[in-house]
């Protein structure tokens, strides 16, 4: 008996608040779709970042000599055009 009468006046509560009934159920469903766009955004944007990445491969070398100067001459352990022909000659 005390189930039956909760359902009815749950029932009598949504008969009486219409408008807050439609803007609850309204949030809800806004609440879920924002959800569900965020983690399908995150997904999409990590898969394309994963693909990019995988695209460059792993045989491939980026160096950039950043000359400055200022700073101290260049060391003997820097890269220099040896090292580049040695790189070359390895393919």
């Amino acid at each position: 008996m005390l189930r039956n009468d909760a359902i009815t006046v749950a029932l009598d509560s949504l008969k009486r608040n219409k408008l807050q009934v439609c803007l609850a159920i309204f949030g809800v469903m806004i609440g879920s779709a924002c959800i569900i766009l965020v983690v399908t955004v995150s997904l999409t944007e990590r898969r394309y970042v994963m693909d990019q990445i995988e695209g460059i491969g792993s045989n491939l070398i980026y160096a950039n000599y950043d000359y400055d100067p200022r700073r101290s001459p260049a060391r003997s352990e820097d890269i220099n055009l040896a090292d580049v022909a040695a790189v070359k000659a390895a393919k």
